[in-house]
């Protein structure tokens, strides 16, 4: 559990998650982005989208319209898709979206415990499965009186 891990062997497990072929990648086969996001997929990738929405969903941020490799947007989803981003909106704002029922079944197919998911977005647990139940991804109890 996310918990009893240090911070440095949470930026350890983050880092290997999100290398090519890791946890993410499987996730995201098994549950891609939906539709309402395929601006931002068509543009940098479901990888990319992921990244960008797990570190700035919900803020408003600007594109600029050249990227560095030190840039914030550069840091967060790559140079390749900070470049991509940039030639599609580069200096214009762009408000990004929470997506959190994505998000949430991307960190369930990580192995992320209910604990582990509303930690990390900010969120109570019974919402973490009042989504999964919705999406139907919960045990369902046995019919006690059928």
């Amino acid at each position: 559990m996310t918990a009893t891990l240090t911070p440095a062997q949470r930026r350890a497990r983050d880092r290997a998650d999100a290398s090519p072929g890791g946890r993410l990648d499987q996730a995201l086969a098994g549950n891609p982005p939906p539709a309402e996001l395929a601006y931002l997929t068509d543009t940098i990738g479901a990888r990319a989208t992921h990244a960008l929405i797990d570190h700035l969903g919900g803020t408003r941020i600007h594109i600029p319209k050249s990227v560095s490799r030190t840039s914030r947007l550069a840091q967060v989803v790559g140079v390749d898709a900070a470049q991509a981003l940039s030639a599609w909106r580069g200096g214009e704002d762009l408000k990004v979206p929470l997506a959190r029922h994505w998000r949430i079944r991307v960190r369930r197919a990580m192995g992320d415990s209910y604990a582990e998911i509303a930690l990390r977005l900010r969120i109570t647990e019974k919402a973490v499965h009042d989504n999964l139940h919705a999406a139907r991804l919960t045990r369902s109890q046995p019919d006690l009186f059928g």
